[in-house]
């Protein structure tokens, strides 16, 4: 494992996964839902047990709760938006979204900016 892995608290989740590297408009996707998310909180709000904790198999996608109240519209609709693209991906696809967001799996550079 090197430096980089180390630093990236679930590098081991990620193994565990298989360590898939799929980077597809579908993944990329996913990944922009995740950083909305984290744009309203820093531990993924309600889904911070399948975000932060990888918790990420079909289970834990059968259906949204929100279990924090004071939440604006917004986030709420961000956790939704995000919950639903996940729950349509493979485990696989998951996991490579996760990795992207963690800093394990690197998205293609953005041109044209």
């Amino acid at each position: 494992m090197d430096a980089e892995e180390e630093s990236t608290m679930c590098y081991g989740c990620y193994e565990e996964y298989g360590k898939p590297e799929i980077v597809s408009p579908v993944t990329l996707t996913g990944l922009g839902h995740v950083r909305r998310v984290y744009e309203f909180s820093s531990v993924g709000g309600n889904l911070h047990c399948q975000l932060d904790d990888w918790n990420i198999e079909d289970e834990f996608f059968e259906e949204f709760t929100a279990y924090q109240v004071d939440v604006t519209s917004q986030q709420l609709a961000a956790e939704r938006a995000c919950f639903d693209a996940f729950k349509r991906m493979s485990l696989e696809e998951r996991a490579s979204v996760l990795a992207m967001h963690d800093g394990i799996l690197a998205p293609p550079a953005i041109t044209g900016e």
